[in-house]
Parts: C-alpha cells; sequence; structure tokens
C-alpha cells in the first residue's frame, strides 16, 4: 500500500469540487485513545497509536459460571480455574473444560496443583479443600468459620502450606492430609491477606483495607517487612520480575459520588529498592501476568481488554477480546489465558495463524452533510480496504443504511447523505498510523436568539423573541424589561451558530424617530456591547445587531434582529416656573427624557 501523506490544501480542493457554498471537513484517527473509542476485532494498538492485526488468535470456552476467580496450571500443564458465585473447579480437557468439583454458594478464590492433589480455596465458609485424581468427594483440609481463603502459597516448611485469609487478616499454615483450624503463622491490622507469591528469594504478601505490601526471606513464613503502603487503595495483582524484585498493581476504584474516574499505576520494587511508579493510566487494571518476552500484561476491568506494558512503562492495547472483564491472566509460554467477571467464560489467546483484523470507527458528526469525499488510510503494508453507513441519529439503528460494499483506499466513500457516519476498516499484514476523511457540509446562517439590554445596575432587560418582521420581542416575562437605561449600559446578543462556526458581531442604535444609525462596535468577536448612553440624547432608542460566521472560503452567512425600543433618561427633571397665588403654589416641571411620576 502506498503511503499517503495527505495536505490540509489537497484535502480542502478535493472537497470543493462538490458543492458551492459548502466547506471542506477532515476527521483523522491517529492516536490510541481515539482508537480505543471503537470497536477492535483482532486488532491491537501499539503504543504510539499505530494499528495492527493482535499479534494472538482467540479461542472463547464457555462455562456456567458468573466469575472466574483464579486460574493454574496443572502438573500436566493443562488449565484449571475456579469459579463464582456457585463455586466450580473446571479443568481443560480438548475443546471444552469439564467439571472436577463444585461447592455451593462458594467462591474459589485460588487453585495450585500440589503432590497431595489440587487444593481449591474457597470462601465465604473458609475452607480449603483437596480434590484426588480419583472420583472420591473432595476432603476439607481447612476450615476457617466465618471468614475467606484468598490466597495459597507453598510454606516454608516443606510438605505443608499457608492460607491468607480474611476478614480478621492472617497467614494460616496448614496440613494439606489433615482436616483442621490450621496455625496462624502472622495476623495483620488490615480486612484480608488479599495475596502471596513466593519467588526464589523472597515471600510476598498483600493485604487490603489498608493495602499494604509485606516480604519476608523465601525459607521464612512471616512476612512483615513492609516494602510499600497503598493505604486505601488495592493490590490487586503482582509478578515476579526474574531478578529478586516484584511488579505489581495499585488500583483506585474511583469514586463515583465526586465524579472520580477508576486509574491504576504500575509499580516495581527492585531486589534492593524502594518501590518505583513505572506507569500510571486511567484503567481500572485487576490482573497482571508476565509475557514469554518480558513485557507485562495487564487485565482491565470494565472493558475487556488486556494491555501490554513495556519495562520502560510504554503502553499498548494487546487484545480486545469482546467481552467480560479480564478479572486474571496466566501465560504458559506463548499461550495467555483470560478469566473473566461478569461473563465467567474463559479465552485462550495463541499466535495466529495470520494477521488479519477488522476497526469500527466509533460514530462520526458531521453536521447536515452535501457531499462524500474520500477515505485514506496512512501506514505500511498491503490489504486495506474500508466500507461506510449513515443515518440520522446518533446511535445506529434501523434508520441508518446498511454498510456499502468494501471499497479500496482513496476511494469515495458510498452512503446516504445523513448528519452521522461510520466507517469499518479491515486489514490483513498491515500496519495503521492514520486514516482520514473528506466531505462537505452546508453552511447555515447563525441564529439570534435575542437582544438582552443591561443598565449600570447590572438589571437584565429580556426583548428577545424577535417576530416575523425582524424585531426583538418583549421577552417571555421571566424579566424585567428595559424602560429606562441610564449612565453605562450593556447590549448583549444571544446567538449562535448550527455549524458551531465562529461568530462575529456589528451593533448599531438608532433614536426612533429615525435618523442615521449610530456603530457601537463592529465585526467584533464578543457579544457582549458596552454603551456609554450619556453620549447620545435622551429620548427613545433601539438597537440593531448583525451576527455573522466565520466559514472561510464560503464568505459567511448573515443574521439581524432589531430590539424593540428602550428609553435613555440621563437628564434629571428640571423647574422651568413657578408662581404663588395666594395659598396656591403653582409650578411647571419638565423632563424630556421620561414623564413626571412623583412630585
Amino acid at each position: 500500500m502506498k503511503i499517503r501523506l495527505l495536505l490540509l490544501a489537497t484535502f480542502i480542493l478535493a472537497a470543493a469540487t462538490v458543492a458551492g457554498a459548502a466547506s471542506g471537513t477532515r476527521t483523522v484517527h491517529h492516536s490510541m485513545s481515539e482508537f480505543l473509542d471503537g470497536e477492535l476485532d483482532g486488532l491491537s494498538v501499539g503504543p504510539t497509536g499505530e494499528l495492527h492485526p493482535a499479534p494472538v488468535s482467540l479461542t472463547r470456552y464457555f462455562t456456567p459460571a458468573l466469575y472466574i476467580w483464579s486460574m493454574a496450571l496443572d502438573r500436566k500443564g493443562q488449565l484449571i480455574a475456579g469459579t463464582g458465585d456457585d463455586g466450580s473447579v473446571v479443568r481443560e480437557d480438548g475443546d471444552e473444560f469439564v467439571e472436577l468439583a463444585r461447592f455451593p454458594d462458594q467462591l474459589v478464590t485460588d487453585l495450585v496443583d500440589t503432590e497431595h492433589g489440587i487444593l481449591a480455596a474457597t470462601g465465604p465458609q473458609g475452607r480449603v479443600y483437596r480434590i484426588g485424581s480419583d472420583d472420591a468427594d473432595p476432603a476439607i483440609v481447612l476450615q476457617r468459620e466465618e471468614t475467606t481463603v484468598w490466597a495459597l502459597v507453598e510454606s516454608a516448611d516443606r510438605g505443608k502450606w499457608l492460607a491468607g485469609v480474611g476478614p480478621e487478616a492472617a497467614l494460616v499454615r496448614f496440613d494439606p492430609e489433615a482436616e483442621g483450624e490450621g496455625e496462624i503463622v502472622v495476623e495483620y491490622s488490615a480486612t484480608m491477606v488479599s495475596g502471596l507469591l513466593r519467588t526464589e528469594d523472597s515471600l510476598w504478601l498483600s493485604t487490603e483495607g489498608p493495602a499494604m505490601l509485606l516480604q519476608c526471606p523465601v525459607d521464612e513464613d512471616e512476612p512483615t517487612n513492609l516494602r510499600f503502603d497503598a493505604r486505601e487503595h488495592e493490590i490487586p495483582a503482582m509478578v515476579a520480575d526474574g531478578q529478586g524484585g516484584l511488579w505489581f498493581l495499585v488500583l483506585n476504584s474511583g469514586n463515583p459520588d465526586i465524579m472520580e474516574e477508576p486509574s491504576t499505576r504500575l509499580m516495581h520494587i527492585g531486589a534492593e529498592g524502594s518501590a518505583e511508579m513505572v506507569w500510571r493510566g486511567a484503567f481500572a487494571l485487576m490482573s497482571l501476568a508476565m509475557a514469554s518476552d518480558g513485557a507485562l500484561l495487564a487485565g482491565e476491568i470494565g472493558g475487556s481488554r488486556v494491555h501490554r506494558i513495556g519495562r520502560d512503562g510504554r503502553v499498548g492495547l494487546w487484545r480486545d477480546f469482546g467481552s467480560g472483564d479480564a478479572s486474571s491472566l496466566l501465560t504458559d509460554g506463548d499461550v495467555t489465558w483470560i478469566g473473566s467477571a461478569n461473563l465467567g467464560d474463559l479465552f485462550r489467546l495463541a499466535p495466529p495463524r495470520k494477521g488479519r483484523g477488522i476497526f469500527t470507527s466509533p460514530v462520526i458528526e458531521t453536521r447536515a452533510v452535501q457531499g462524500w469525499g474520500r477515505l485514506w488510510v496512512e501506514g505500511s503494508g498491503d490489504g486495506v480496504r474500508f466500507s461506510v453507513r449513515s443515518g440520522m441519529r446518533f446511535e445506529p439503528d434501523a434508520t441508518w443504511s446498511e454498510w456499502s460494499g468494501w471499497l479500496e483506499d482513496g476511494e469515495q466513500m458510498e452512503a446516504p447523505l445523513a448528519d452521522y457516519l461510520q466507517y469499518r476498516l479491515e486489514l490483513d499484514e498491515v500496519e495503521l498510523t492514520a486514516v482520514s476523511l473528506a466531505w462537505s457540509r452546508r453552511n447555515h446562517a447563525p441564529r439570534i436568539r435575542g437582544v438582552f439590554f443591561e443598565d449600570n445596575n447590572s438589571s437584565e432587560y429580556d426583548w428577545s423573541n424577535g417576530d416575523s418582521n425582524g424585531y426583538g420581542g418583549n421577552g417571555d416575562g421571566n424579566g424585567s424589561k428595559a424602560e429606562i437605561l441610564r449612565n453605562q449600559a450593556q447590549i448583549f446578543a444571544d446567538a449562535e451558530d448550527p455549524d458551531g462556526d465562529a461568530l462575529r458581531t456589528t451593533v448599531e442604535v438608532q433614536q426612533m424617530n429615525g435618523g442615521p444609525w449610530y456603530p457601537l462596535a463592529r465585526d467584533v468577536a464578543e457579544q457582549h456591547i458596552d454603551w456609554d448612553t450619556r453620549q447620545f440624547e435622551d429620548g427613545i432608542w433601539r438597537a440593531r445587531v448583525s451576527v455573522r460566521d466565520d466559514a472561510g472560503d464560503s464568505g459567511g452567512l448573515m443574521a439581524t434582529l432589531v430590539s424593540m425600543p428602550v428609553r435613555i433618561d440621563n437628564t434629571p427633571p428640571r423647574l422651568v416656573t413657578s408662581s404663588r397665588d395666594g395659598s396656591v403654589l403653582k409650578f411647571r416641571i419638565e423632563d424630556p427624557g421620561s414623564r413626571i411620576e412623583r412630585v
């Protein structure tokens, strides 16, 4: 595919051939956030905004569960998963998953395959079950009443295991061959022990309520060395960096009451260092895994997406798997497993046979199109084609047109004229950096809803709602009428442009007995104009407001509205004559600006 660098001048020339009194418009999608606003099927978005086929293919496995809480590989390399809300343990068996055990009204929060059998941590009854290879019922090997077992890890005392529980956060050691309450190793001032991870060098433990990350040497079972305090936030996932340190997520779930959006930090602790923030973004990330090349994969909740984060902190969309939340991640060589929340299905991602995908854009508002132009893409590779559809409503529905046939890069779009447009791209072994669209639209005249007078006391007078003769009306009764203006006043034009064009305002005033129009402002961007009424004769005046849109080469269109009359009165009443006839006082008072109300 030939790379095109589109110049705006070339674009406008192409659009100008459609019709007169029209202006060129283009939309360019070229950033990660813009592509993420659309729908991605088999595509990924790189950290600098490039759109390309996803590096993996996807296989979906349906389960009857609502939530995948945990995943692990058994000793044969097959995937086992723990579900909820009616908890069960399922195992990969060819093209499907078979149920190994079911625990009614339980959540299977963690799994591990051991020489003793599969250990399944559950809640809220606080049990750990051992599932054997035979058909015998699962055996209870740990039972902590009114709590949940959130995490499992092997004890430094070989042959025994550790369980992180909560509420009343504690680390409990137990024997997987015998039933009992276990032995409390450490208790914490937190709500629960949420995660456990034993690496070659350390035992790591995370809590919630508050969120803390603690560490101890690998040959011990008492993580009490505080390495990071996340306070009211969460530490939903952690993974070893392979060099004695740790990658972990810190999730701020947000607060809808104060319109605070969720956000996540990716943190790193070196073997001999303090916690360092590597990346921060407006995603709610819940799961974490390390890819075979050393990059990190992070699963999002509130969106069916897995992001790829390099060690330098650069993030890109790795795969949108369609529906649900990525509540858990597990990597096995080049294969990545996703366990979904709010869906309860499992997804297997593996290297694809061929790079192909489809991008569906968000709906684009075109504002009364007069003619469609062309669609171009920028990038490298071969095999891009597009399709378009249009409609008069923002949400595509039955009133929208059908998708057009596939068109080649650079061809003219084929869709009915409408206010909204959507495009779809099919990519085959290609990487795109931008998408450009061209169309022409009609220019509409601006609208003046009313002309408002304000006196020096900031009282507002509404002379809006012009009649059919082009005069401003007397208002809608919601405000005071402008009967008198004194000293410094203001004239405000309430105007808008349906196309969103910038407006230029001209304001003139005239005495009602005829005479010239006196300009107060000519072709200014402001719509609030000062009027020093002391420079004008007392009497009845009116204002004429003209508003012109700045529509470029089309020359612009204008709307004009003349206000209803307003009185200027800057002269006080004057005693002209006075006389006295006995007990009667006679006098004459004149006021050229207004009638005498009281003496």
